[in-house]
């Protein structure tokens, strides 16, 4: 399903699952975003899916539900729970999945730790994530749809997964797209450069 692989991809950015203190099962749902579009596409979906409709709000941005029997739901199609940000992988099971449901995790992925830069030189669709295992993996997915990405780590640990040649952009905007408002108007922005940056 569309909608659950974009939850997916959403709760591998910012999502966390709090366990029992001796980590048996899951007891809440963790979602964390400041873009109203993909609050409300998540609420939407997950009561779409699990016909949960009280998803509480605390602090600014931090959005929770608890429910056992979807939280390990969620854990076994692949969201870690202990040291999320260095353990992180692109679930093996996509693989097998058609390229719309693919796409709609990695919309899931982009929506939440993604960004779009539109330097001079040419836009750079960018992805930031502390595991390597995630930045290695996400190269390979994007493969699928014929993106060339590069992969640099940088000073201060993090894996940045870099989308900088056209026609790779280009397909991203077709293919995969944007939910997060900010980041969807960058996308789909022309801007005028002498010259396309390649993958290598």
């Amino acid at each position: 399903d569309e909608k659950l692989m974009y939850i997916i991809g959403l709760l591998s950015g910012d999502g966390h699952l709090r366990y029992t203190k001796k980590g048996k099962y899951v007891t809440t749902i963790i979602f964390s975003n400041s873009d109203k579009e993909v609050i409300n596409l998540y609420k939407k979906y997950v009561e779409d899916l699990f016909n949960i409709k009280d998803i509480k709000q605390t602090g600014k941005y931090d959005y929770y539900f608890s429910s056992p029997a979807i939280g390990n739901f969620l854990s076994n199609l692949g969201i870690p729970y202990n040291n999320k940000s260095k353990t992180l992988s692109v679930p093996n099971y996509l693989v097998f999945l058609p390229d719309d449901l693919v796409s709609s995790y990695l919309k899931g992925l982009y929506d939440t730790d993604g960004y779009v830069h539109l330097p001079k030189s040419g836009k750079q669709i960018i992805y930031y994530t502390m595991s390597k295992n995630m930045a290695n993996s996400l190269r390979m997915l994007l493969l699928r749809f014929e993106i060339l990405s590069n992969v640099r780590r940088k000073k201060d640990g993090t894996y940045e997964i870099s989308i900088n040649e056209k026609k790779s952009i280009d397909i991203f905007k077709e293919k995969i797209q944007l939910n997060h408002t900010e980041r969807k108007l960058r996308l789909n922005k022309e801007i005028k450069t002498k010259y396309t940056k390649n993958s290598y």
